[in-house]
C-alpha cells in the first residue's frame, strides 16, 4: 500500500486470518447449492515448521541468510508436507488445520 510506504506487513491483520471454521465454510457451500460437502485439513506440521522459519528469515537480511539455510527450509517444509498428507491430514480433524480444502459437487444444471 502507498500509504504506509509500500510495506506489505500491514496487509498480516487483513489477509492472514482463519476466517471460516469447516462447519461454517461447509454450512455457506451447501447453502450455495453444492452438495457432496467435504472438508478436509492441510499441511499442519509443514506450515508450523514454514511459520517458524520464515519467522527467523525475516530477522535477517536477505543476502546473509545462507544457501545451506534455503535448502534446509525448503527440503524440511517438502518432507514435513509429505508427512502431513499420509499421516496426519486424513486423521485429524479440519478444523486444528490452518488451511481448509474444500470439494464439492455443483448442481445440476437444469
Amino acid at each position: 500500500p502507498e500509504e504506509d510506504g509500500g510495506s506489505d506487513a500491514s496487509l498480516e491483520g487483513v489477509v492472514d486470518v482463519h476466517a471460516f471454521s469447516p462447519r461454517e465454510l461447509s454450512r455457506i457451500a451447501r447453502g450455495a447449492g453444492f452438495s457432496d460437502v467435504r472438508l478436509s485439513g492441510e499441511e499442519l506440521v509443514a506450515n508450523w515448521f514454514g511459520w517458524t522459519n520464515r519467522t527467523l528469515e525475516a530477522t535477517a537480511v536477505a543476502e546473509d541468510v545462507p544457501w545451506a539455510w534455503r535448502l534446509y527450509a525448503y527440503r524440511g517444509y517438502l518432507l514435513l508436507q509429505e508427512l502431513d498428507r499420509r499421516l496426519l491430514e486424513s486423521r485429524l480433524p479440519p478444523a486444528i488445520f490452518y488451511n481448509l480444502m474444500l470439494s464439492a459437487h455443483k448442481p445440476a444444471a437444469g
